[in-house]
């Protein structure tokens, strides 16, 4: 354990040092594969020598972000770097975000509230792949407390999907986080939750107006618009209160207004928001199913490499709360086996042991869902390989479509999650899954020449 440590504190102040120092980190974050750094001096950056590093699989700037891929060990490289830069100024300059163009403001401010949570959210999933594998094999009764005991724990992060999303958002919006999570607290409370379910009335009155009785559990748009919207209310009140009332009244003002304007405008025009976003989702796949799947599952590996797969996570639980089922995560795992397949392929076109090594290791971390070992460490090497793992995957998401196969739930794309999936439809998904990982691997055996011993995925092609 102690020399896993010392690995880590090594490698976490090579990094530290290679980007100009922890003065020059004005915030680091990480995802599930990967540092994520806002620098004051793009400048100072040694990008070939950090590239060069020991575990470091790929560096990239991402709308002036630059991304260090490590792989599953990120949490130990994360928790290392923070004990050597310590607090920092937090997110980029409002100047700085106002230089980007809309969408890749729009995908940070994404990635900044979805990337805490998944965690917990694929923690979540592989419990509910659990307790459907109990299910499936009779060893739990579905009327006994401990089914449902164990579906609370599976479903909890989901339902109270609010409370999460105000945590992260108010750290994205620079707001206070308890008004965010009381904001939270007034969509899902029973007062309105009752009402929605009982579902005998639509609308009710506050102060003469009109309150939409929705149920917000769920739901992702009205908490993130509503913490958006506080962040400026609150700035606004704070400013003009007072400094001896400012501990009590300026969130009693701040409630006073947003808990209101919440359940009035802002919770319906996000939950309209989040319909016709599933609506046109909906319409998309209606119209072609299999052209629609196709598209979604050839992009997936490049916009895991731009960051932009981000984008998409809003979309399913928008899906999951709206329709109860999701039609883009069963394209994500597709393209999630052809990468494997494509990347298992790769194994007998090199030679050398310490590829082979390689190959193996990204191979298992692409099953498992983490595929950015296998995006960096080989198909992006690969070319003709990585065109392999798109159409592989595209082919597999087309067919999985047509079957018009919906998840029930949310999982990660992984193959751990097969008894979500296997909950319905279980001969399109088996069928899916051959044809996303025996095609990628057919077309990369048969587009890829071997590699001798004097080549080398770690040499740049």
């Amino acid at each position: 354990m102690a020399t896993k440590t010392s690995k880590y504190q090594v490698m976490a102040s090579q990094i530290v040092e290679l980007v100009g120092g922890k003065d020059n980190i004005r915030a680091c974050t990480n995802c599930m594969t990967r540092l994520r750094i806002n620098l004051k001096d793009k400048g100072l950056v040694e990008l070939e020598q950090l590239q060069k590093l020991p575990g470091c699989i790929k560096t990239q700037w991402v709308n002036d972000q630059l991304q260090v891929v490590i792989g599953p060990q990120i949490g130990s490289v994360y928790r290392e770097v923070q004990e050597i830069i310590g607090p920092t100024e937090g997110a980029p300059e409002e100047g700085a975000a106002q230089k980007k163009g809309l969408a890749a403001r729009l995908l940070d401010v994404l990635s900044g509230i979805f990337l805490p949570v998944i965690p917990g959210i694929a923690g979540a999933g592989m419990l509910k792949a659990i307790i459907a594998l109990l299910k499936a094999l009779g060893l739990v009764a579905e009327d006994s407390y401990t089914f449902q005991l164990f579906n609370m724990m599976a479903d909890c992060i989901f339902y109270f999907l609010p409370f999460f999303l105000a945590v992260s958002s108010a750290k994205i919006f620079k707001t206070n986080s308890c008004l965010a999570v009381a904001l939270a607290a007034a969509l899902v409370h029973p007062t309105l939750l009752n009402l929605a379910t009982a579902g005998e009335v639509t609308s009710i009155s506050f102060f003469g107006l009109p309150v939409r009785v929705v149920n917000y559990t769920y739901s992702v748009i009205p908490i993130v618009l509503g913490v958006w919207v506080l962040s400026y209310v609150y700035r606004v009140v704070d400013r003009y209160m007072p400094d001896v009332m400012k501990v009590i009244f300026t969130p009693t003002v701040v409630l006073l207004i947003m808990i209101p304007l919440e359940l009035v405008v802002l919770g319906p025009l996000g939950s309209y928001a989040g319909s016709l976003l599933t609506s046109f989702m909906t319409w998309l796949f209606s119209i072609n199913a299999f052209a629609a799947g196709f598209v979604m599952s050839l992009i997936r590996p490049i916009t895991v490499m731009t960051g932009m797969h981000q984008a998409f996570t809003p979309v399913v639980f928008q899906n999951l709360a709206e329709l109860g089922y999701d039609m883009l995560l069963p394209t994500m795992f597709m393209s999630t086996m052809a990468q494997f397949g494509a990347t298992a392929a790769m194994y007998f076109k090199t030679r050398k042991k310490e590829e082979k090594t390689l190959v193996v290791s990204a191979s298992f971390s692409a099953i498992m869902g983490i595929t950015e070992p296998a995006l960096y460490g080989v198909l992006i090497r690969y070319k003709k390989a990585f065109a392999a793992a798109c159409i592989g995957g595209a082919l597999g998401g087309g067919y999985i479509s047509m079957t018009h196969f919906h998840l029930l739930s949310f999982a990660s794309s992984s193959i751990v999650s097969l008894p979500l999936y296997f909950q319905s439809n279980v001969p399109n998904v088996l069928i899916a899954m051959a044809i996303s990982i025996v095609s990628a691997f057919v077309i990369a055996m048969v587009l890829e020449k071997p590699h001798t011993e004097e080549q080398s995925l770690t040499e740049e092609v």
